[in-house]
């Protein structure tokens, strides 16, 4: 159970030579806890305290009324100097997280012990930066804030705190491909490239008289060939660009020499 604080009673009133008070605490049900000048509180059940004093060459022994109160729940308080948990890749995940948090009740007597209470982290949207295990998972490109929470138990009020900004970001991808660079008209540029993040790839000619976006060769000559693999929301987007001759034909060639 949570340890609240140490209690220290004192009584309103004592006799003028009673030196020695001995407290004692007992549970709702009369079921005798602690004695001794300090209890620490296991929870917030109801307890009792009873004073005794012993008889002195003056004074006979002497018992107090019983002090009945039921402790306050902890209200405890989060310690979280982060305000901007910066720029992170969704290639980065997961991120740790840390965080301290105290508690201090309020109650009758007073309650001042600080008590640790388990925290948790809560994401504005799991869908782009989810906590799991107190590690963030990034999951796509966004921005979220990051919140520590307590959750109201039975010996704790909830409690939360300024949250910090987290921005995802996304993952570099990279283009494998390898086409043919001398090609014939007639011929047609390999349109076979693969990328880790398995996005869309379109191509793009450099210059589409000599050869079209569709990867076609129309006429003897050099130009770029492009492979561009799309932006989504994990992958950022990439390109690779492929200088290309395109060269005569066999029959170009001899039907120019005819003519000439």
């Amino acid at each position: 159970p949570i340890v609240f604080s140490t209690i220290n009673p004192t009584l309103e009133t004592r006799t003028t030579d009673a030196t020695d008070v001995t407290y004692t605490y007992y549970s709702n049900d009369g079921t005798q806890l602690a004695t001794g000048a300090s209890y620490k509180l296991p929870s917030t059940a109801p307890i009792k305290i009873v004073a005794t004093t012993p008889a002195s060459s003056t004074y006979k022994a002497g018992t107090s009324e019983e002090y009945a109160f039921t402790p306050a729940k902890v209200s405890p308080s989060i310690t979280w100097s982060v305000t901007d948990l910066g720029s992170h890749s969704v290639s980065e995940s997961p991120l740790a997280l840390t965080a301290a948090v105290m508690g201090k009740a309020v109650g009758d007597p007073d309650i001042s012990e600080w008590s640790e209470i388990n925290i948790e982290y809560e994401s504005s949207d799991p869908t782009i930066a989810e906590v799991v295990n107190g590690q963030i998972v990034l999951r796509k490109t966004g921005i979220v804030t990051i919140t520590p929470k307590i959750k109201e138990g039975v010996n704790n009020n909830a409690a939360s705190c300024t949250g910090a900004s987290l921005t995802v970001t996304c993952w570099e991808q990279t283009i494998t491909w390898s086409p043919a660079t001398t090609l014939k008209v007639g011929g047609n540029v390999a349109k076979d490239a693969t990328t880790s993040g398995n996005t869309a790839i379109t191509y793009t000619s450099g210059n589409t008289n000599i050869i079209s976006n569709d990867g076609t060769c129309l006429k003897a000559g050099y130009t770029t060939f492009t492979a561009t693999a799309a932006q989504s929301e994990v992958y950022c987007m990439a390109e690779t660009t492929k200088d290309i001759y395109v060269d005569f034909t066999e029959d170009a060639v001899n039907c120019t020499a005819a003519v000439v």
